[in-house]
């Protein structure tokens, strides 16, 4: 009959299951906040877009006698009479990728002008409130 050498080490069955259970719930934990955190992310594009349109528009009212530009639906673009833009990046969609537009779908903006001096521009967030300029 053969003895197991005493010098041979390793670890027990009961060793490996304590480490898996703890590696599992270490993982519970993180993976629902990291989930959280890609939302938050996506949002704070978002804002960063909108951002960079209001900043447009500002710059086409500066240019044109403080009268703001017209609603053009499904818009990607900003330009003068000259077909200049006044962004110089047009913002992504933080969903789709895409360019966002004038739509009403997660991550996209509505611009409105109900006259020349003003406007309201509103970012659709990807959860939680939309993001209104003015």
């Amino acid at each position: 009959m053969k003895h197991p050498n005493r010098d041979q080490s390793g670890f027990t069955l009961i060793e490996v299951l304590i480490v898996l259970v703890i590696l599992s719930i270490l993982a519970a934990i993180a993976i629902p906040a990291y989930l959280s955190q890609r939302g938050k992310a996506k949002n704070a594009a978002v804002r960063e877009g909108i951002h960079s349109i209001e900043i447009g528009v500002q710059s086409y009212a500066l240019d044109n006698g403080d009268a703001y530009p017209p609603a053009v639906a499904g818009s990607t673009t900003l330009v003068d009479s000259n077909g200049k833009a006044y962004v110089d990046q047009w913002p992504k969609n933080p969903v789709s990728g895409a360019p966002m537009r004038d739509s009403t779908a997660q991550g996209d903006y509505t611009y409105t002008s109900a006259s020349s001096s003003s406007y309201q521009l509103v970012g659709h967030m990807v959860s939680g409130p939309d993001f209104t300029v003015p």
